[in-house]
This record gives C-alpha cells, sequence and structure tokens, in this order.
C-alpha cells in the first residue's frame, strides 16, 4: 500500500490515551465524547492523506491495537482506507492481531442498508 491514502474509522466509545492523541493530532481528527472534549475518542479520520507502506505493521495501526490492549477493549476497531486509486482496503484491528481485507465486490442497495456489520444501520427503526 504504498500509495496515497486516507483513513477513516468506526465510532466507538474507547478513550484515547495522552500519548496517543499527542503522537497523532497533527495527522488526525479525533473525536470526542459527546460534550466532554476531555475525553478523546474515536472516530478518527485523516487530516491528509499519507503513504501507508507497511500492511499490517503500519505504526498508526500498530499503535491503536496498544491502544486497545492498554484500556482491555476486546471488541476491535475498523478502519477503511480510501486509496488514490479509487481501491478500499478494510483494516481490523484487535488486541491481537491486524488483518486487512480488499473487497471482492459491490452490491447495489437502496439507500445505506445492507451493512451487514451494522445493526443501526441495516436495521430500520421503529421511529423511521
Amino acid at each position: 500500500m504504498g500509495f496515497r491514502s486516507m483513513v477513516t474509522s468506526e465510532d466507538v466509545k474507547v478513550q484515547l490515551p495522552a500519548w496517543f492523541v499527542e503522537r497523532w493530532r497533527n495527522h488526525l481528527n479525533i473525536g470526542y465524547w459527546p460534550g466532554d472534549p476531555g475525553h478523546p475518542s474515536f472516530p478518527i479520520s485523516s487530516k491528509a492523506e499519507r503513504k501507508f507502506y507497511d500492511g499490517a505493521d503500519d505504526e498508526l495501526f500498530t499503535d491503536l491495537r496498544r491502544v486497545l490492549t492498554e484500556v482491555e477493549y476486546p471488541f476491535g476497531i475498523h478502519l477503511i482506507l480510501f486509496h488514490e486509486c479509487g481501491g478500499v482496503t478494510k483494516v481490523d484491528i484487535n488486541p491481537v492481531e491486524i488483518l486487512l481485507s480488499v473487497p471482492t465486490g459491490w452490491t447495489y442497495t437502496d439507500g445505506d442498508t445492507g451493512h451487514h456489520s451494522c445493526y443501526g444501520c441495516s436495521v430500520p427503526r421503529e421511529d423511521d
């Protein structure tokens, strides 16, 4: 993945440690717990494109794995890389491993349905 890419994460309530915020604040937009800027959290996203040369060993990914281990968050975090060529890579990070995957195809939908990994997007709410 040695070409320019942007990254974004899912939104989970995991507080990011001060060392992570300090190291990445010039490179990432960092979220905060609603109404509380004292608790930096996900989602995170790129401020500018950068090159991801090292695959699963990229320093951002390994730092995020360290965060998950330190805060004892067992579920992991999902990132999406948007590449300059138009491709995408999904990065699944958990305390044990970092896995990268690419889509093998696309399915047309009528909107935001069909996100199998997201209960909130895939299942209509009663108030919809």
